[in-house]
């Protein structure tokens, strides 16, 4: 993962937001009246200048031009007033009133940053992290960021979190990551609590993966969705936290809903295992089915159907793991007519992206010609990528020993001609 534009652009937006960084000037100590304010900033008050601007920035008392903003704020900032110059700077960077310019950008926010304000700092320090408007300085742009921080700026410290987690702050240090992510994971910043879970659980069992789904519960009560996938995955396997399936689906389809394709896939998953085991001890549906069915089931038919749209859903979104799972539904026709065409096609398109299951899953069927032509040398290419892609030894094992019985029936010439193959071959992206 890096830090790039598209990220820093987010957080200096939130940075930019009304109410995460209020003016220094307090404005309810200017004058009250839009009257006695105009007539302030008529008799050129910095401080009422940039007030009729701001209001004209934020649409207060019925306004709403940034044209005018622009006007007051420049007027202001020509009096050296930071809050004045920092929007300034934010107008110029995203073309508000003027045309954008990042140049003019940077040189407003360092205007207001030599001055101590702490959101142009950060803006400041995004302009040299991205090379916009300024020589590309990964060094003074944390020179910056931190000079933020110092002030408290929780999006600073946030930003900081990242590149040292990154190593671009030498040395790699993770204690101090995870002590600057803790800063602004208690300040209630969702990114940060969710990064600081994954620090807590990168190789963590006992209390510290209890305290990852902590900080990844805080997260997920947020909306934020990559925390509600891990949360449903550590409720499936009773990680840090009680198993338990209704959660774990709960979490989610909490995440599903905002389009996260693995808490999709996931959600799907259990639903389908929990049809393929059948019911309980007790002749009850087990949690997941009864979730999906809801209280008034109508049909096997129906909840199959459910489960299959759920998975070619994300499938033909180019989901790897979906595509799969697609084609494994149609190699055994579960809720489908069997198709081992159809499920050949889906395996071929996951295998493409690197994704072992369906490598090995396309192997055999070459190996057998079940939905694809038998060709010995497709079918050792597949298995031989199986094994590489496999992370786990047995998976790896059984990929290589299915190879094997596939090279007894080939000439040292097809497996030469396959083991080219092998290493030409490089991963397709999802389609």
């Amino acid at each position: 993962m890096t830090l790039d534009r598209a990220r820093l652009v987010a957080l200096a937006a939130v940075v930019i937001g009304i109410g995460t960084l209020a003016p220094t000037v307090r404005l309810d100590t200017q004058p009250t009246t839009v009257a006695e304010q105009r007539a302030l900033a008529a008799r050129g008050d910095a401080g009422a200048q940039f007030g009729v601007g701001y209001s004209y920035w934020v649409g207060q008392r019925g306004l709403h031009e940034d044209a005018e903003a622009g006007r007051w704020f420049r007027l202001a900032a020509d009096q050296g007033h930071a809050d004045a110059q920092f929007y300034l700077g934010v107008m110029y960077r995203e073309g508000r009133s003027a045309t954008q310019d990042a140049d003019k950008a940077a040189d407003w926010f360092r205007l207001a940053a030599d001055q101590g304000h702490a959101g142009a700092q950060f803006q400041l320090g995004a302009l040299y992290d991205t090379g916009e408007g300024v020589r590309q300085d990964g060094a003074e742009a944390i020179r910056w960021y931190l000079r933020a921080d110092e002030q408290g700026l929780t999006e600073a410290q946030y930003t900081l979190d990242l590149m040292y987690a990154q190593g671009r702050r030498p040395p790699k240090d993770r204690t101090t990551a995870a002590r600057w992510h803790q800063r602004a994971a208690e300040q209630g910043h969702a990114d940060a609590q969710f990064h600081l879970g994954t620090l807590r659980l990168d190789g963590a069992s006992g209390p510290r993966a209890t305290e990852a789904a902590r900080w990844y519960r805080a997260a997920a009560e947020q909306g934020h969705a990559d925390a509600q996938y891990n949360l449903g995955d550590m409720h499936a396997y009773g990680y840090g936290v009680a198993r338990d399936d209704t959660e774990a689906i709960r979490w989610y389809r909490l995440a599903a809903d905002q389009g996260n394709a693995g808490a999709q896939v996931s959600l799907g998953f259990m639903v389908a295992m929990q049809m393929l085991d059948g019911p309980r001890d007790d002749g009850r549906p087990g949690a997941a089915t009864r979730y999906w069915r809801g209280p008034d089931p109508q049909g096997d038919t129906r909840f199959r159907r459910g489960v299959m749209n759920r998975y070619r859903l994300e499938a033909e979104q180019g989901h790897a793991a979906a595509q799969f799972y697609v084609g494994g539904i149609y190699r055994r026709g579960q809720g489908v007519l069997r198709d081992t065409t159809e499920a050949a096609r889906w395996f071929r398109l996951s295998a493409e992206q690197g994704y072992g299951d369906a490598q090995f899953a396309l192997g055999d069927m070459h190996h057998t010609g079940r939905g694809v032509r038998q060709d010995g040398v497709e079918a050792h290419m597949w298995l031989s990528l199986a094994a590489r892609s496999f992370q786990d030894a047995e998976d790896r094992d059984r990929s290589v020993k299915a190879r094997d019985v596939v090279a007894r029936r080939m000439t040292p010439d097809q497996i030469a001609a396959a083991q080219r193959r092998a290493r030409r071959w490089i991963p397709r992206p999802a389609t």
